[in-house]
């Protein structure tokens, strides 16, 4: 069980203090870590099995049962929570207590077969503890990501930005350019900014924007463009954002065309 807790807080410290750490320092971190946390739940599961051996041979059926539980409620849980971590980024309980609620599941692992044998001369101080190990894992995973809110809550998906254009020549000569749509197809506000490198006589209308889950809009390009042999076209850039952070790109997307009278 200390080597377990021990993988896990430095897995997760490693995790969080490396978000924009250099690659090599968070990898000789974490790898440590990662064996210390694999040896402890390997360990634990040991244990978990002769503790369920023994309860079988002692005929303790309730005691039997409740460690059960508890291992796969702890393996499972811990799963699903992995598992819907990329639906709910923009679900502030997982975002805030995700890798705090996953460790304490993970704990309850190591403590069902430690407390069987802790309590064994105690039959119903036992038969309360490990029921709160099968209980607490449910309430802290209903807590942290219910079922229904990863399930449909598309709300706290991440955004999911689509451009959609006419790939046809564009009349550069006369300013007329088909429109672009941006669309929205995530589950959460989308930030977008649009711009272009053609030069002063090319405008776009409008430059940024938020789109809500399932909204689109329409940007609009216009202005004369002379084309080259070395530039036939226009070219927009469309930057994916974020509402924490406005300049940064997240993804960029490109739309463009070739204008009818290119060399």
């Amino acid at each position: 069980m200390v080597v377990l807790s021990l993988g896990i807080i430095i897995w997760v410290s490693t995790l969080r203090e490396c978000g924009g750490g250099a690659a090599d320092v968070c990898g000789l971190f974490l790898f440590p870590s990662v064996l210390a946390f694999l040896f402890g739940l390997l360990v634990s599961i040991f244990a978990a099995i002769f503790t369920l051996v023994g309860a079988g041979r002692h005929k303790d059926w309730v005691s039997f049962t409740l460690v059960l539980a508890a291992e796969l409620l702890g393996l499972g849980l811990c799963a699903y929570l992995l598992q819907v971590g990329g639906q709910l980024t923009n679900y502030p309980p997982y975002t805030t207590f995700g890798f705090g609620a996953i460790a304490l599941i993970l704990l309850c692992i190591p403590l069902a077969p430690l407390l069987q044998q802790w309590l064994r001369d105690r039959r119903w101080a036992r038969y309360a503890a490990l029921t709160s190990l099968v209980v607490a894992p449910l309430i802290v995973t209903l807590l942290v990501a219910p079922p229904w809110v990863a399930s449909g809550g598309g709300a706290y998906r991440e955004p999911v930005m689509q451009v959609t254009t006419d790939d046809a020549p564009a009349d550069c000569a006369h300013g007329q350019y088909p429109p672009i749509v941006i669309k929205n197809a995530g589950g959460s506000t989308l930030y977008w900014t649009a711009h272009d490198d053609s030069g002063d006589g090319v405008r776009i209308v409008p430059t940024s924007g938020a789109l809500g889950p399932g909204e689109q809009q329409t940007v609009l390009v216009s202005g004369v463009f002379t084309p080259s042999a070395d530039d036939r076209g226009i070219l927009i850039t469309i930057t994916q954002h974020t509402a924490s952070d406005p300049t940064g790109d997240y993804g960029d997307t490109f739309a463009g065309w070739i204008c009818a009278n290119a060399p």
